[in-house]
């Protein structure tokens, strides 16, 4: 009857059916696709299931209640199925009316949340002030949940309710359904109930309205629902957002594999990209739950991967320490986070051998290292000579000399080697200057001007020197403490095993 009214552009006749119309009315193509949807028998029983029935099967135009709610009043309907709920006959279809009438008035207020007539909250779930009537909504809201909760609840244990769904089965009399539908939907009731409430949750939560989002989830908790039906509904709401965490890890860690170099990026924008998902799983499951662990382990774990990469690439430690410590706190299980803490140790020792050892700060660069040529284990044996396969001391003398020799790498940042730089040239202009200086004096003293030549052979060479001084003062970095290089622990211990500075002993040739 809607498909023609809209094809024709006529009102479609009002009738016991059309209770609480849509407003705005649904269009042509909404209306298209809820005729389809009822072609699928068993749809359009759960359709029929969750609106009003007559109180006697078949008599909807004969209902008074039905009539009233379709004039708009439902004062009169509450009043004649409040009476009538201990009736045999018709007390099921009162207790079922009454949870939908009451469900129904619910989800209009939350709509009103959800689409800020009822006022919005601020980031941190307050209300904001110039709300006087929010939190009488609320009250009112929560006042029908209560009431739908409670009628649903009779509903689910009333076997005259299902009997009368299992008749209703019988007289659709389409192959597709059995009476075993009327008894999953017995068994799925519950479920189908917390799972509109989590989703419900998850709305205000996306929205930002967190003392909405947490009133569904503190209802949810005191429904009087089986604990195996609410972790059901959890299960079924959290698993989208479980699916996109999965699919943003597979593509964090392909592409930090195809691009090591920029794998810490990769990590850095998965943690970001999966902050609200992982927020909304701690937010509706519990702390012990394997779902919440799952997914803060496979977050972590992932962007582990992009940090070992990253580091055996670019062997840029400090970099791969710093994106550590960012997700060690997302760990939730003990192996995980044993596995993220022995990784840690690896690049910390990493980092360590590699840090600038001058400054201690830095990511050391292969290119500014500091080369310390050493010799040690030096033997010196006398020249032999073999006689009658006798090894025997060469009597024209001559000693044997023999040593080890290595170089010491100790790392060095740019920055320090741009620092060692300035200085040497600091101290470069300070012997020109010097020796300038002396010229200077000489030439000027030669020619009987001893206290000019003096004065100018001192300024001409102190001047550069402390011009030099200022500018490497001046971009040195304040309050860093230098270490200088044979501090450095392996140079100190070849030093305590003889070893001397140098690439052979004195005297070699």
């Amino acid at each position: 009857m809607m498909k023609v009214a809209a094809r024709t552009g006529l009102n479609a006749q009002a009738s016991p059916h059309r209770i609480f119309p849509r407003k705005p009315a649904p269009d042509e193509h909404e209306i298209r696709t809820c005729a389809h949807a009822i072609q699928d028998a068993e749809r359009r029983l759960a359709h029929e299931f969750f609106w009003f029935w007559p109180l006697v099967p078949g008599k909807a135009a004969e209902d008074l209640a039905l009539r009233q709610l379709n004039q708009g009043d439902t004062e009169i309907p509450v009043k004649t199925w409040r009476s009538r709920e201990h009736l045999p006959t018709e007390g099921p279809a009162s207790k079922h009316n009454l949870a939908v009438l009451y469900h129904f008035a619910a989800l209009r207020v939350e709509r009103e949340f959800l689409n800020g007539k009822g006022g919005s909250t601020s980031g941190d779930g307050a209300a904001p002030a110039g709300l006087p009537n929010e939190e009488a909504r609320i009250s009112d809201a929560e006042v029908y949940w209560a009431e739908a909760f409670r009628h649903w609840n009779m509903v689910a244990i009333e076997q005259n309710c299902w009997s009368r769904v299992a008749s209703r089965i019988r007289a659709m009399d389409d192959r597709s359904l059995t009476t075993g539908t009327a008894r999953r939907m017995e068994e799925t009731l519950p479920v189908a109930l917390a799972l509109m409430t989590v989703r419900l949750a998850i709305r205000f939560f996306q929205a930002g309205k967190l003392n909405h989002a947490q009133r569904h989830v503190a209802r949810l908790r005191a429904s009087g629902l089986a604990a195996e039906s609410v972790e059901e509904a959890l299960r079924i709401a959290v698993e989208p957002t479980r699916s996109s965490i999965k699919t943003l890890c597979d593509a964090a860690k392909a592409e930090a594999e195809r691009n090591p170099d920029h794998a810490d990026s990769v990590a850095e924008r998965l943690l970001d990209e999966t902050a609200d998902a992982l927020a909304l799983l701690d937010f509706l499951l519990s702390e012990n739950s394997p779902a919440r662990i799952a997914e803060h382990d496979q977050v972590a774990l992932t962007a582990l991967g992009c940090c070992i990469l990253f580091g055996n690439k670019t062997l840029n430690w400090k970099r791969a320490l710093e994106l550590q410590d960012m997700l060690a706190s997302l760990a939730a299980s003990t192996a995980a986070k044993d596995r993220i803490s022995h990784n840690r140790a690896i690049l910390q020792n990493n980092f360590n051998s590699t840090v600038c050892w001058f400054c201690g700060q830095n990511q050391g660069d292969e290119k500014c290292a500091v080369e310390v040529k050493m010799y040690g284990d030096v033997q010196r044996v006398p020249a032999m000579i073999s006689i009658g396969g006798l090894q025997i001391p060469d009597p024209n003398g001559g000693i044997r000399i023999t040593w080890r020799h290595l170089a010491v790498k100790i790392p060095r940042c740019p920055a320090c080697r741009d620092e060692a730089s300035r200085e040497e040239t600091v101290y470069g202009f300070g012997c020109l200057g010097l020796v300038l200086g002396a010229v200077l004096i000489g030439v000027l003293s030669s020619k009987g001007a001893t206290e000019l030549g003096i004065v100018l052979g001192l300024l001409v060479a102190v001047v550069p020197a402390v011009a030099a001084h200022m500018r490497a003062a001046k971009s040195a970095r304040p309050g860093l403490k230098k270490r200088v290089q044979n501090d450095f622990p392996r140079i100190k211990e070849l030093q305590a095993q003889g070893w001397t500075f140098g690439e052979k002993p004195e005297g070699v040739q």
